[in-house]
């Protein structure tokens, strides 16, 4: 069953900032969570407001942070891994 991604107004902000080639890689990246909301590499945050938040790491030094507590994925943040903790 195909999950329904959410980007949060922080995170359209941020994807909207980002440079044509990440972008598309974030793009790709999210597109993946439709059909598989924890996918190979991502990292369970301890100590993070929502519980239940994952990092997922994308083109290298870009982080995207998730929530994947309900049926809809939640997408928090896209950020540079020096601003996204």
């Amino acid at each position: 069953m195909p999950f329904k991604v959410v980007l949060l107004p922080a995170a359209l902000k941020a994807r909207a900032k980002l440079d044509s080639q990440i972008r598309a890689k974030v793009d790709e990246a999210l597109k993946k969570l439709e059909t598989d909301p924890r996918p190979p590499g991502s990292v369970q945050l301890t100590d993070w407001k929502p519980p239940k938040s994952r990092r997922i790491r994308v083109a290298g030094d870009w982080r995207v942070i998730v929530n994947d507590a309900t049926q809809d994925i939640d997408v928090s943040r896209i950020a540079h891994r020096s601003e996204s903790y």
